[in-house]
């Protein structure tokens, strides 16, 4: 087992030997560069400042010391961008890089702490065929949006929505600590959104035991997500829009399965 090592270790150490070579090769390159150049400007600043050798001509000394000044200036300028500037912006580029390739692979299209504008949530909503919501209510949001999920509930799409029980005691009272309300006014606002979702008339309606963390607004191939607080007081949270699959998509899709798996018709 040992000597099946051998190979890949040396050809990783062969790559990053190869590697750090290049490096020093640019560097060292650079240096050499730097010192030729700025070896030059500082000769003409120096033959620049010996007025012995210009025998009174003017012109010359004074040629030669703004052009010696400039290459010490460039070369220190160019030094500086070398050294630190290049491999700075290299790695925010390769940085956004990441970032852009880590969420094409989510399936993000938009990350924000602020609610999506109510046109949006009218185009998700008139675009889904499918909409399943995992929520501790959703008032605010149910209200806003009660006309376009009217119109959907009438267009025969079909609906499923997962509410915590309002029977469980303890389930309200977490809900409540974390939502800095009473029990009886998170109980109050569960039995609401479920008399409102009843009144669509084509919902399927469940009731679960679970405390959400998150909320789940599954429309149609488009997925919202959006964090709860824990500080007990109305604050901007988290919200990310994810379109198609990729693992957000993947995520929720386990999430809704065991939410489904634990619940129970209304």
């Amino acid at each position: 087992m040992i000597t099946r090592r051998w190979p890949l270790l040396c050809f990783s150490f062969s790559v990053a030997t190869g590697e750090s070579h290049h490096r020093n090769l640019v560097t060292l390159t650079t240096l050499v560069i730097a010192l030729v150049v700025g070896g030059v400007g500082t000769a003409l600043l120096a033959l620049g400042s010996a007025e012995s050798l210009w025998r009174g001509n003017v012109v010359l000394p004074a040629t030669a010391v703004q052009l010696g000044g400039v290459l010490v200036a460039g070369v220190a300028l160019y030094l500086l961008w070398d050294l630190h500037g290049r491999r700075t912006f290299a790695r925010e580029v390769l940085g956004e890089l990441e970032f852009a390739r880590s969420a094409t692979e989510a399936g993000l299209v938009h990350i924000g702490d602020q609610s999506l504008p109510p046109q949006k949530w009218a185009e998700f909503i008139a675009e889904a065929r499918e909409i399943e919501l995992f929520v501790a209510y959703a008032s605010t949001w149910r209200k806003m949006n009660w006309t376009h999920l009217e119109r959907a509930a009438r267009s025969g799409v079909r609906m499923r929505v997962y509410l915590p029980d309002p029977d469980d005691r303890e389930l309200m009272g977490l809900l409540a600590h974390r939502f800095g309300k009473s029990a009886d006014d998170v109980r109050s606002r569960v039995l609401e959104a479920a008399s409102d979702y009843q009144s669509l008339g084509s919902v399927d309606l469940y009731r679960h035991h679970l405390s959400p963390l998150h909320a789940i607004y599954r429309l149609g191939n488009r997925t919202v997500v959006t964090l709860y607080s824990h500080r007990g007081v109305r604050t901007s949270v988290p919200l990310l829009v994810a379109r198609g699959g990729g693992s957000l998509g993947s995520f929720v899709d386990g999430e809704l399965a065991s939410v489904r798996a634990v619940s129970r018709e209304w």
